[in-house]
C-alpha cells in the first residue's frame, strides 16, 4: 500500500476518538491532524478515510458541554461533527490543536511592506510574480500576487484558496511551497519558494533531449512529487514541463496546483472536469470518461518520452488532431538512422514510456492501489536508489549555473527587464460584498 509519508511529516495530533456525524451512531475511530485536515478513519491501521474534514472551511471549532458523552467538542462545517475524548486534558489538546490549524497562525501584520521587491520573474492572466526579500530574515521568495477582481469574475475563489492551502501544506523535496498568505483590499498574494533554474520546458528546448541516465533522475523525481500529491488525496491535472522548476541544485519541484482536485485518494475515486494542456491530456479526460490518478500517470509518460526525444509524442499544430492521436494512435519511437542520435536509449525506457501511455487507464501502469510504488519497480529503474532520492543524496548532472540568491538569468528578460512593483489596482473596482469571501486567506506557515 501507499506509504502516508505526508502524515509522518504533517500530523500535529492523532488518536483514538468517539465520533459523531449529524445525528447518526457514534463510532469509535482513530483521528489524525493532519495540515488543514482532520482525517477521521476506522483504526490507526487503516487506509481508508471515513472524513477529510477541511479545517480551513469550520466556522467554528469548541467545547460542546450540551452533549452526553463525556469530553465533548464539535467543529461546525458545512456538517455538524462531534467528538468525545478519553479525558479532559485530551480534550483541551485537541481543541487547541483543531483551532490552531483552523486559523493557523494567522497575522495581519504581514503585508507587502515586509517585503522588497526584486524582480520581475513572469506574469499571466490573474497577476504576476515577482522576486522578493524578506526583509525580517532575508531570505529570498517568489512573490505571485492576484487580482481579487478577476478572480471574482472568472468564479475562481475556491479555487484559489485550494491552491493556497495545498502551498502551505505540502513539505515535500519536489514540491514547490508556500510560506506566507496575506491580502490587500484589490490584491491576494502567495509567497513561495523561490527556484531559480527556470522550468524543465526551457531546458528540454534549449538542450533538445536529455541522456537516459538524466531522464531516469529527472522522471525519478517527477514520479515522487506526483506521488507524494497522490497520497495527500490531491490529483493535479495540469502536469506539464511548464509547470515543473528547476532547482539550484538540479532537482525538479512541481508547482502550479490552479486546476487540481483534491479527495482523490484512493484508486476508485474518481471525477470528469475537462482542463489541464492538450498535448498532456489523458484519452478519458478528453472523451468525457470518469477519470482518476491516472490522468497524471499518463502526463508524466508524455514528458519522459518528451525528455528522452524532445517533442511531445501527440503534437499536431491543430489541437483537435492532437486530441484525435491522444485517443487513436500510438507514440512512435525513433528507428534505424533516427535512432542513432538517441544511442543510449534502451527497452526497458520504451516499455516505461508505454506503459504510462496504454490508452486503456485501467491497463495504466501505477493504476494499481500501489500507485507510484508501482512505477518505481519498473525494470527502467533498477538498481535506482530512491531512499537516497527522497534524502537528498544524489547529485544531479545538471545544475543552473547561478551566481548568488536573486540570480534570475533563466528567466525570460522580457520579464526579468521590467520594473519590479507592486501594481495598484482600484479597491473599487471589488464589490465590497465580495470581501467576505477573501476572509482568512492571510497566513503564515510557521507551524
Amino acid at each position: 500500500m501507499i506509504r502516508s509519508r505526508f502524515s509522518q511529516k504533517m500530523s500535529l495530533k492523532s488518536g483514538s476518538l468517539q465520533y459523531q456525524k449529524s445525528k447518526k451512531p457514534w463510532k469509535k475511530v482513530f483521528c489524525v491532524v493532519d495540515g488543514f485536515s482532520l482525517i477521521v478513519k476506522k483504526s490507526e491501521d487503516s487506509d481508508k478515510e471515513i472524513e477529510n474534514i477541511d479545517l480551513t472551511l469550520a466556522s467554528s471549532i469548541d467545547f460542546d458541554d450540551d452533549c452526553k458523552k463525556p469530553n465533548s467538542f464539535i467543529i461546525e462545517s458545512d456538517t455538524i461533527y462531534t467528538f468525545s475524548a478519553d479525558s479532559e486534558e485530551d480534550r483541551i489538546e485537541w481543541v487547541e490543536i483543531l483551532q490552531t490549524a483552523m486559523k493557523g497562525t494567522e497575522s495581519e501584520s504581514i503585508s507587502i511592506s515586509d517585503f522588497d521587491i526584486l524582480k520581475v520573474l513572469g506574469k499571466g492572466t490573474y497577476g504576476k510574480v515577482q522576486l522578493v526579500r524578506y526583509k525580517k530574515t532575508g531570505q529570498i521568495y517568489a512573490m505571485k500576487s492576484l487580482s481579487k477582481a478577476n478572480i471574482a469574475a472568472n468564479d475562481l475563489i475556491d479555487k484559489t484558496f485550494i491552491e493556497r492551502n495545498i502551498l502551505l501544506a505540502v513539505q515535500n523535496r519536489f514540491v514547490v511551497s508556500a510560506h506566507f498568505a496575506f491580502q490587500t483590499e484589490s490584491k491576494l498574494v502567495l509567497v513561495t519558494d523561490y527556484i531559480p533554474g527556470g522550468e524543465l520546458h526551457s531546458r528540454i528546448r534549449a538542450e533538445h533531449h536529455f541522456k537516459v541516465p538524466r531522464v531516469r533522475m529527472y522522471s525519478a523525481q517527477l514520479i515522487e512529487a506526483v506521488g507524494y500529491l497522490h497520497e495527500c488525496g490531491v490529483l493535479h491535472r495540469d502536469i506539464k514541463p511548464e509547470n515543473v522548476l528547476i532547482d539550484i541544485d538540479g532537482s525538479l519541484k512541481l508547482t502550479d496546483f490552479g486546476v487540481v482536485k483534491i479527495g482523490i485518494d484512493e484508486k476508485d475515486s474518481s471525477t470528469t472536469t475537462f482542463c489541464g494542456t492538450p498535448e498532456y491530456m489523458s484519452p478519458e479526460m478528453i472523451i468525457g470518461e470518469p477519470y482518476s490518478r491516472s490522468v497524471d500517470w499518463w502526463s508524466v509518460g508524455v514528458i519522459i518520452y518528451e525528455m528522452a526525444f524532445g517533442m511531445t509524442p501527440f503534437f499536431n499544430d491543430n489541437v483537435n488532431l492532437t486530441y484525435k492521436a491522444i485517443i487513436q494512435e500510438n507514440p512512435v519511437y525513433p528507428e534505424g538512422e533516427d535512432l542513432e542520435m538517441y544511442e543510449d536509449v534502451d527497452d526497458t525506457l520504451i516499455d516505461l514510456i508505454s506503459r504510462l501511455l496504454t490508452k486503456d487507464p485501467n491497463n495504466r501502469l501505477g493504476t494499481s492501489e500501489e500507485d507510484y510504488l508501482e512505477i518505481e519497480a519498473h525494470p527502467f529503474f533498477d538498481g535506482f536508489d530512491f531512499e537516497a532520492l527522497r534524502n537528498g543524496e544524489l547529485e544531479n548532472e545538471w545544475k543552473p549555473q547561478i551566481q548568488d540568491a536573486t540570480d534570475v538569468s533563466q528567466f525570460a528578460v522580457d520579464f526579468t527587464n521590467e520594473t519590479p512593483r507592486f501594481t495598484f489596482e482600484n479597491p473599487e473596482m471589488v464589490n465590497p460584498s465580495l470581501q467576505d469571501q477573501f476572509a482568512g486567506f492571510t497566513w503564515r506557515n510557521d507551524f
